[in-house]
C-alpha cells in the first residue's frame, strides 16, 4: 500500500508541475531576465522585446528544461514531504513541525537532484541565445567550458531558498484544515494563493542571488555571502526585489495549478487503486 501510494504521489506531483510550468513559462521568462540584468523594466516590456527580437516561441525559451526538471522536482518531493511528514508525525511532533520537517528535507533533496537542469534552463533564458540555443546544446556548452560543476552553480543559493517552502507547505497544510466554504477546491485555491503570496515575500531575495550565481560563466562570485554582498553593491537592497512582480504574478496562479492539479489527480488515482 506505501509503495502504491508513493506511485500515486510521484504521478500526481510530476503532472502537476507540468502542467503549471508550461502555462506560466512566458511569466518565467521575464521573472529570470529582470533578475539576471537588474534593470527596471515593466514586465510586458521584457516579453514584448523577446518576442519582438526572437519571435513568439522565444517566450518559451526554456520549457524544454524546465519540463525536464519540475516533473522530477516534483515528482521526488511530494512522495518524499509526505513520508516524511507521516514518519515524524508518528514520533508525536506537532503537525506544523512534521510539516516543516519534511518540507524542508524532500525541498533539499529535490534541489540538489534538479539543479543542473535549473543552471541550463536559467542560461537559456537570460544569456545569448547563439550560446545556449536549445538545453542539448546549453549543456554541451557548460561541460565544455565548466565541467560538471558549471551545473552546480546556484546550488548554496538554492538550499537557503528551501526555506520558501518549509514556509509554503506547512502554511498550505494548514490554511486547507480550514473550512473556509463548502468547497475543497475553494479551500485548496485560496490556501495555495495565501501561503505563495507569503512564502514568495519572505524568501524572494534568494532567487535573484540563485539566477546570477547559475548565469556566471567565470568566477565573478567566491560563495553564496560573495555573491550576495557584490549584487548588493550594484543597486542597493531594492536590487534583491527586481522582477518580484513578474514573479508573484507567475507563481501564484503556477502554485495554486500545481496544488490544485496534485489533489485532484491524487485522489483520482487513489480511488483507482482502492
Amino acid at each position: 500500500m506505501r509503495k502504491r501510494r508513493n506511485s500515486t504521489q510521484l504521478i500526481a506531483g510530476a503532472f502537476s508541475g507540468a502542467v503549471a510550468t508550461s502555462v506560466t513559462m512566458p511569466l518565467d521568462l521575464v521573472k529570470t531576465v529582470l533578475q539576471q540584468n537588474g534593470a527596471k523594466t515593466k514586465t510586458m516590456d521584457v516579453l514584448r522585446e523577446v518576442v519582438t527580437r526572437e519571435g513568439y516561441a522565444a517566450a518559451f525559451k526554456g520549457l524544454a528544461p524546465s519540463l525536464v526538471g519540475i516533473i522530477p522536482q516534483w515528482g521526488i518531493y511530494f512522495p518524499t514531504y509526505n513520508f516524511i511528514k507521516d514518519k515524524v508525525s508518528s514520533m508525536g511532533l506537532s503537525q506544523t513541525t512534521a510539516s516543516m520537517t519534511a518540507a524542508v528535507t524532500a525541498g533539499s533533496f529535490a534541489s540538489v537532484i534538479t539543479n543542473p537542469v535549473w543552471v541550463v534552463k536559467t542560461r537559456m533564458q537570460a544569456l545569448s541565445r547563439e550560446s545556449y540555443p536549445s538545453m542539448i546544446r546549453a549543456a554541451q556548452a557548460i561541460m565544455e567550458k565548466e565541467s560538471m560543476r558549471g551545473f552546480f552553480k546556484g546550488l548554496s543559493a538554492s538550499i537557503v531558498g528551501v526555506a520558501h517552502i518549509g514556509i509554503q507547505f506547512p502554511l498550505y497544510e494548514a490554511l486547507k484544515r480550514v473550512d473556509l466554504t463548502q468547497s475543497t477546491a475553494v479551500n485548496v485555491a485560496v490556501a495555495s494563493t495565501l501561503s505563495k503570496i507569503v512564502a514568495s515575500s519572505v524568501t524572494y531575495p534568494h532567487e535573484v542571488v540563485r539566477t546570477r550565481m547559475q548565469c556566471q560563466t567565470d568566477v565573478a562570485y567566491k560563495g553564496l555571502a560573495d555573491a550576495f554582498r557584490k549584487i548588493k553593491s550594484t543597486g542597493g537592497v531594492g536590487v534583491f526585489y527586481r522582477g518580484m512582480l513578474a514573479n508573484m504574478v507567475r507563481s501564484v496562479p503556477a502554485s495554486v495549478i500545481t496544488l490544485g492539479v496534485y489533489e485532484v489527480v491524487s485522489s483520482q488515482l487513489d480511488d483507482n487503486f482502492s
